[in-house]
């Protein structure tokens, strides 16, 4: 019995350093679902993929790229919440509400002492929050620019200055908007405001069958005198998918709860795998509401016109690619 646990323990650490090499590779050189992606002058959706939510992949483009063109800027939209192009160096500015909250690890003052600590071989420098991965590229200290304000706000301080920047010095190479189209009320206006600012882009929402499905991880509805538990997120406001390479924003009705031909996306909801939706854009990026925006004009035609869209029975741009990388329930 010794033996046996010995070698299966064997296997999980031989699994475990595997899976962190193949990690450290694609972070380092732009492998897995972008490695052949060229950011050309291309315009429209030219990547479009399913993951765990991970993202190596695109750490990995924005690395391989800059390694062609050292000067490739990268803007994060709606950084704070989950922060990883910061913890990942590859972000050069971010514009969010409470964007300084995340000050560079180097004030300007300081650029010379960064780079005798970026160049130094320890890390006597850093700790766990700032890293030598978060804080430099190569011998060179990150700086972090820092645009604070509501994104929902089109005519607000924080796209006033993010605009003027792009006037004075030109578009950034590369947006990151991860898990905040799905959060606002009007994604319509930030999607028509990125290639302004931006000659492509990266966008990762919760997956339709995600944000369909009724997940285990959600707290226990007693606990918060619901009647049951509740499809995907109980914040999101938008169902994204992909049809005809573009992006379609179906609203989150309240009926979805009750809606049984919905259950029949259970098995591929709590695939890990398909947890996220994720596209490379270059261009543009073309989006459009379900039926302009319109719900209506009878129930009847609202429950059938979200089912077409996102139901089992609806097959895009999204089925085609997990039936393309055979990412099965």
């Amino acid at each position: 019995m010794v033996r046996v646990f010995y070698r299966r323990l064997h296997r999980q650490l031989q699994l475990l350093l595997l899976t962190l090499a193949w990690r450290r590779r694609v972070w380092a050189e732009g492998g897995g679902l972008f490695e052949d992606l060229l950011l050309d002058e291309k315009p429209g959706i030219r990547r479009l993929a399913l993951t765990d939510g991970d993202k190596g992949a695109v750490v990995g483009l924005i690395r391989r790229q800059r390694r062609v063109q050292p000067k490739f800027s990268v803007l994060d939209i709606g950084a704070v919440a989950n922060p990883w192009s910061i913890h990942s160096g590859v972000a050069d500015a971010i514009f969010d509400l409470f964007a300084d909250h995340y000050p560079s690890c180097f004030l300007p003052d300081q650029l010379q002492w960064g780079r005798d600590c970026c160049s130094s071989k320890h890390d006597a420098c850093f700790d766990g929050l700032y890293t030598r991965e978060r804080c430099c590229r190569g011998p060179e200290p990150v700086q972090l620019m820092q645009f604070v304000g509501d994104v929902t706000d089109e005519h607000g301080g924080g796209w006033k200055n993010l605009q003027a920047y792009v006037a004075a010095f030109g578009k950034f190479d590369f947006v990151v908007t991860s898990h905040v189209l799905e959060d606002l009320r009007e994604p319509s206006t930030v999607v028509r405001l990125l290639p302004m600012i931006a000659k492509a882009g990266f966008v990762a929402v919760p997956s339709k069958f995600y944000e369909l499905t009724y997940q285990d991880d959600t707290p226990d509805p007693d606990s918060l005198g619901l009647r049951r538990k509740y499809r995907g997120c109980i914040h999101h406001h938008w169902i994204y998918t992909v049809q005809n390479d573009t992006l379609l924003a179906v609203p989150k009705l309240p009926y979805l709860e009750e809606d049984a031909v919905m259950d029949g996306l259970e098995l591929l909801g709590r695939n890990e795998s398909l947890k996220e939706m994720a596209l490379v854009w270059t261009g543009r990026l073309p989006m459009k509401l379900l039926n302009q925006g319109f719900m209506g004009p009878t129930v009847e035609g609202i429950v059938q016109m979200v089912r077409d869209a996102v139901g089992p029975a609806s097959f895009d741009d999204v089925d085609r690619a997990r039936l393309s990388t055979q990412q099965l329930p």
